[in-house]
């Protein structure tokens, strides 16, 4: 008989019966043998002698603070389910959000989800095109889940993206209270609270400083490794961009990224392909206004970054299309039109809608 199944960071997944999938706590009992690491033993008031069994030897109920479950596999979903995922894996984001938005008419928990994978589905089409109407429609479909699941498990990553949204359209002000709510969800989500404020704070694109307080926070702090990544490249951006307005070499910025993604824990990260396009990015920069051959020198090596994007994370789209722009446009940058050609066509063909 098919199980749930929760996967519980520092663990894994694993088999469980979900009683409920809260923001901040999930009630559930544990179908497997063994502890899991990081979490509290059994409460010998709990259980029948501290055992995880109840009074009639069945697994007993015990809670999880819900920032520690990375996703869940609930039996009852449906085949329509995998080809929503399915589609969202192929960049086919308009046919993923109609299959959610059909699973969203079931009166049960699949449903509810389903508002939330609609709206997510809405967003990264927002992101590939660029498109206002697309990332006005996209936060309407999160305010529209978060209506329906109040508390629900989905809804931090709801309030986190509604802030990214509204700062994508520089609404600021409309973003900080989103970003501001993530802190009663546990710390992690307090951690992306705070890199969401880091984006739209005093002069945004160059807060460096603000980005370096939180790295050395994040990387302290226990599951906060991914929030560290994304505040490094922050503050990479933030000094090329500073290196920019002074009209000087991104030396700086170059090296405080590039040092860091040799990194074991970044080969999985979801934030790697983001900085190698900004590794990219930096270094085709270095060559500004250092004569020609020194131009196409570090545009030769800005290319290789852009390649190990397309190479390795071809599912990563918004990062996948952007890695094949920067492609097309060092080989324009060196004189490779053919090459430079053939590459935008696989860009058009691949995702017909971006902005890249």
């Amino acid at each position: 008989m098919p199980q749930d199944e929760m996967f519980i960071r520092g663990h894994g997944w694993r088999k469980v019966e979900i009683d409920r999938t809260g923001a901040k706590e999930i009630r559930f009992k544990d179908l497997e043998k063994g502890p899991i690491e990081g979490l509290p033993a059994w409460r010998k008031d709990a259980t029948e002698g501290g055992t995880g069994r109840d009074g009639e030897g069945l697994p007993a109920w015990r809670g999880l603070p819900a920032w520690r479950a990375g996703g869940f596999r609930f039996a009852e979903m449906p085949d329509e389910w995998m080809d929503g995922l399915t589609a969202l894996e192929a960049a086919r984001f308009q046919e993923a959000e109609e299959i959610f938005a059909k699973l969203a008419g079931r009166n049960d928990r699949v449903g509810v989800w389903a508002l939330f994978y609609r709206a997510n589905a809405r967003r990264l089409q927002a992101e590939m095109t660029g498109s206002v109407e697309t990332i006005r429609s996209a936060i309407d479909a999160f305010e529209t889940y978060m209506k329906a699941d109040g508390d629900g498990f989905w809804t931090p990553h709801a309030l986190f993206g509604v802030g990214e949204l509204q700062r994508s359209l520089g609404a600021y002000d409309e973003a900080r209270p989103y970003y501001d709510k993530l802190a009663g969800y546990g710390p992690v989500w307090e951690l992306y609270g705070r890199l969401g404020r880091c984006r739209i704070g005093v002069a945004p694109h160059l807060n460096a400083e603000g980005y370096r307080a939180l790295l050395d926070e994040a990387e302290k702090a226990e599951f906060g490794g991914e929030v560290a990544r994304e505040a490094r490249v922050g503050l990479a951006r933030a000094l090329y961009n500073r290196a920019r307005a002074a009209k000087e070499p991104p030396v700086e910025a170059f090296r405080a990224l590039e040092s860091a993604v040799g990194d074991e824990e970044w080969a999985f990260s979801a934030v790697y392909p983001k900085a190698l396009n900004l590794l990219g990015e930096i270094a085709r920069a270095m060559g500004a206004d250092q004569g020609e051959d020194a131009q196409k020198a570090h545009v030769a090596a800005a290319v290789p970054y852009h390649l190990r994007v397309v190479r390795y994370f071809p599912t990563y789209h918004i990062e996948h299309a952007r890695a094949l722009a920067g492609i097309a446009q060092g080989h324009e940058e060196l004189g490779n039109a053919e090459w430079a050609k053939e590459i935008r066509e696989i860009l058009k063909t691949t995702y017909p809608d971006s902005r890249f």
